[in-house]
């Protein structure tokens, strides 16, 4: 969690509206970078109404354009690139790892070398927007799939490997803004 004058409890909003959780402050959902168009961050100075120590974390959703526009984009990362499977455990912490395996681990992988390699680092993403009715009604679609796998130091299946810890985090956001007045939208 960010940290914002030793206090971790902030306050996240999307379009102004707080979406923290009631017990820890922390974000309910994960939040797609792909479907804002801005954001800001307060550490000081905050509100009446902001009852939380930390960060004040806001975020602006996309609102469609009078021109259709749309972008895709990705990054990520497989075993076997140097990232992946960089190794930066010591001998001695390679021996107390290996130490604390159970028994049964060891007579069912006895070449078992305790790591946290990356097995798959993936993150893309997709974007279109545009008019409905020019200057009146506006659409915005995103797209986002984020995948981080990784050996699970210390856990172990019952055939002897380590545990793979798969983190899959996807979301799709949509939006409809309809110009009301000149100083006036109305959005869903």
């Amino acid at each position: 969690y960010p940290t914002a004058r030793g206090s971790t409890e902030n306050k996240y909003a999307i379009d102004g509206m707080d979406v923290s959780a009631t017990t820890s402050v922390a974000a309910i959902l994960y939040l797609d970078p792909t479907s804002f168009q801005e954001s800001s961050f307060q550490v000081g100075q905050a509100s009446a109404e902001n009852d939380a120590a930390g960060i004040t974390m806001n975020v602006v959703t996309r609102t469609g354009t009078n021109q259709l526009h749309g972008s895709v984009g990705s990054q990520g990362s497989t075993l076997g690139s140097h990232l992946a499977s960089a190794q930066n455990l010591s001998p001695q912490m390679i021996a107390g790892l290996l130490a604390s395996v159970p028994p049964s681990v060891l007579k069912l992988n006895p070449s078992l070398q305790p790591n946290s390699n990356i097995q798959q680092f993936t993150d893309f993403n997709a974007l279109i927007d545009g008019p409905v009715i020019k200057n009146k009604l506006w659409y915005v679609g995103t797209w986002h799939d984020d995948r981080y796998n990784v050996h699970q130091l210390g856990a172990y299946e019952l055939n002897g490997t380590e545990m793979l810890n798969d983190n899959t985090m996807w979301n799709t956001t949509a939006k409809l803004s309809y110009q009301i007045s000149k100083s006036s939208q109305l959005s869903y």
